[in-house]
């Protein structure tokens, strides 16, 4: 399983935001299984950032809790099993998907852990169909994002302008979104005053 249909598609940043090199032992051991050699490329070139404006791959170790795969994993599994509406086997069931990224609508790409780390494919969890639907890709990941920005891979659960977006991946430095100072009025009979937010995607983006 190669990285360079990818790096071909999308050339990796120059300064990487948030890229993990290694060690991997402990990553692994926490989610109970090695990784594909492609993931662990990606996250080397790559880091932490976002893909068309919409798909964001965990990092292991990530300053930011929502991105970091060794806590996102267990804990989105968690809520999946947790749901009694859900019937998609998840790991460490055999085949089980094994979560590894998200999208800003709220669906979840996973691994489909079929053989070998490097044998596995795609799913993309649909949340626009309460998570009952999945949408299974025959690749590994990083084909599967080389395809999703050639646009020879549709995927259904995606908003239909993924590709019109100004640039195929964005890179995010380590450290939380700056924060801004914004002003507000209620209306004529309302107060005004100054509150402050983060820059940046939701939660739900993750």
């Amino acid at each position: 399983m190669s990285i360079g249909n990818l790096l071909r598609v999308v050339p990796p940043p120059e300064r990487p935001g948030d890229p993990f090199p290694g060690p991997w032992r402990d990553i692994e051991a926490k989610l109970g299984t090695a990784l594909p050699s492609d993931y662990k490329a990606f996250v080397r070139a790559y880091g932490r950032g976002k893909f068309m404006g919409h798909i964001w791959i965990w990092t292991p170790r990530a300053w930011d809790p929502y991105d970091r795969l060794e806590s996102m994993a267990p804990t989105v599994l968690k809520l999946f099993r947790e749901d009694e509406d859900f019937t998609f086997p998840l790991w460490p069931e055999p085949g089980g998907l094994l979560p590894f990224g998200s999208t800003l609508d709220g669906d979840y790409l996973a691994w489909t852990t079929y053989g070998s780390p490097d044998d596995w494919t795609v799913t993309v969890l649909d949340r626009g169909m309460g998570y009952q639907e999945a949408h299974t890709y025959g690749c590994g990941m990083t084909d599967f994002l080389a395809g999703v920005a050639t646009g020879e891979i549709g995927a259904p659960a995606f908003h239909p302008g993924i590709l019109e977006c100004e640039h195929l991946f964005i890179p995010n430095p380590r450290g939380p979104d700056p924060v801004v100072e914004i002003g507000w009025r209620l209306g004529p009979f309302g107060g005004s005053g100054t509150s402050t937010s983060r820059l940046g995607r939701s939660q739900s983006g993750s």
